[in-house]
């Protein structure tokens, strides 16, 4: 179910709670999305760390997001990966909230990704970013394969053996066979 399709912030917590979102190599991820490019990145034996802290000095912490953690960052090549939760025309799903100067949730969506845009400016990181349209119109990997390729990073396919060994490896994987 496509995260636009929800009524509600609760809703979505509802069917998230329910649809646990594990990637291949066993790690939980936030959504339906992060678990393809997970899946992707997996499959394609790039090494990558889930919202692991990105290193701000102090003075570019910003309170209205708290601590700055990316989606994605591939540790072998430095670079950063942002999905946002976007639509072709950069709206955001109706039960996402704001925050105070903002009227919409739109403009607070809006701003979070100007300011993760310039913080990757500031510091001269590299990021790739895949927007939930990309998804719908089942572009999202392909555009994410075309940006790591411009970024020189190797793609190669993971051997079915070393794929079922690590699916053996987690705790559903009985419950699955079974």
């Amino acid at each position: 179910k496509d995260e636009f399709e929800f009524n509600s912030a609760t809703e979505f917590k509802r069917h998230q709670e329910s649809q646990r979102c594990i990637s291949l190599n066993g790690i939980e991820v936030k959504s339906m999305e992060e678990l393809q490019i997970a899946n992707f990145l997996y499959l394609h034996q790039v090494d990558f760390e889930y919202e692991s802290l990105f290193p701000l000095e102090r003075e570019d912490r910003n309170a209205e997001f708290g601590a700055y953690k990316p989606d994605f960052y591939l540790p072998g090549y430095d670079i950063y990966h942002e999905h946002y939760g976007i639509d072709r025309n950069g709206d955001v799903p109706d039960w996402f909230s704001t925050k105070p100067p903002f009227k919409t949730a739109r403009e607070y969506y809006h701003h979070g990704m100007n300011w993760k845009q310039q913080i990757h400016e500031k510091y001269g990181t590299r990021l790739i970013k895949t927007y939930s349209y990309q998804n719908l119109d089942g572009s999202m990997l392909r555009s994410l394969k075309q940006q790591l390729s411009s970024f020189g990073v190797l793609l190669r396919k993971r051997k079915p053996e070393e794929i079922i060994a690590t699916l053996k490896k987690t705790e559903n994987f009985e419950g699955f066979i079974g």
